[in-house]
């Protein structure tokens, strides 16, 4: 089946084994966040003391390699049953620190030579800075803002698997779903987290530098917040308040679907879809959940508008 799903699991002494009954799965892409989750229940059975790693696939299409982070075998109603949370490799940057100190002429290859872990790669070819200066105490994700941010203007994201972007790819998908079986579409929005002004102090200890949205001011939001002088923005102290404004925004205001199948996206693929009256015209996809049960195969595709996205 040409959208089969399939789940690997790699053991400590090196063995695979490869499980296909579903009961049911879930698996999330985000802009934001720097992994993929995959969640399932499979009728079968195994040692969970002795799995390593987790792959998914569907068909031929390699979605997830991440670590077994929940993972139980239960007999329910007569059948042997596991249940699976996986994180993909790529969560392991925010949960590790970078090396502190500034690193001079870096790309991203240098910043992730400071704090890569298993299974992570990353895109070639990208600018060099100046410099960068890494604070203590900041996780190796973190370090990844940094560049991304004084490379590109914009932040890291999570591309195929485990694979960290700056940048969309110049090959990256064109896709169009006018003639899918659309099953729910809509937008909305998320402003809890929005910032209206954040001010930032400079060298004299002042709070020299402000940053403001109307986007928050014109919904009645007020939200401020207050930021020490930071050696990571030396730079150029006017971009702290506005990054910090920018990211408190992220994925402020959505339009999305959901439709029966699965096409293969990425993040940062270009979406089309004209059904209905329903219209996305060339919006970069920010969010991806694929889930299967019994009731078939959905994929739902979000696309964000914010600072950082379309």
């Amino acid at each position: 089946m040409a959208n089969e799903p399939m789940v690997e699991l790699t053991y400590l002494n090196g063995d695979t084994e490869e499980f296909r009954n579903f009961v049911s799965f879930r698996y999330e892409k985000e802009r934001y966040t720097p992994y993929t989750l995959f969640q399932a229940e499979l009728i079968g059975e195994t040692r969970p003391q002795s799995v390593a790693e987790v792959r998914f696939y569907i068909g031929t299409k390699y979605l997830h390699w991440g670590t077994a982070d929940i993972f139980e075998c239960l007999n329910e109603r007569g059948k042997s049953v596991i249940k699976l949370t996986s994180y993909g490799m790529s969560k392991q940057l925010g949960q590790n620190y970078s090396e502190p100190g500034m690193i001079t002429q870096p790309d991203l290859g240098a910043v992730m030579a400071r704090c890569g872990v298993p299974g992570v790669s990353y895109q070639s070819g990208t600018q060099t800075v100046n410099y960068i200066y890494i604070n203590d105490r900041t996780t190796a994700w973190e370090a990844l803002h940094v560049y991304t941010e004084k490379a590109y203007n914009t932040v890291p994201y999570i591309y195929l698997n485990n694979t960290v972007r700056c940048t969309p790819p110049s090959n990256r998908g064109d896709r169009t779903y006018s003639s899918d079986r659309i099953v729910a579409a809509g937008s909305g929005v998320r402003l809890g987290n929005i910032l209206s002004d954040v001010y930032s102090a400079g060298t004299s200890g002042n709070y020299d530098y402000h940053a403001s949205s109307s986007y928050a001011s014109d919904r009645h939001i007020k939200r401020r917040k207050y930021y020490a002088m930071d050696s990571e923005w030396l730079y150029d102290l006017s971009r702290q308040p506005a990054y910090y404004l920018d990211y408190s925004q992220r994925g402020r205001q959505y339009i999305g679907f959901k439709y029966e199948g699965y096409k293969g996206e990425e993040l940062c693929d270009l979406v089309r879809i004209s059904k209905s009256g329903f219209v996305i015209n060339g919006k970069e996809c920010s969010k991806i959940v694929i889930s299967g049960s019994d009731k078939g195969l959905f994929t739902e595709i979000r696309c964000y508008t914010d600072a950082f996205c379309n």
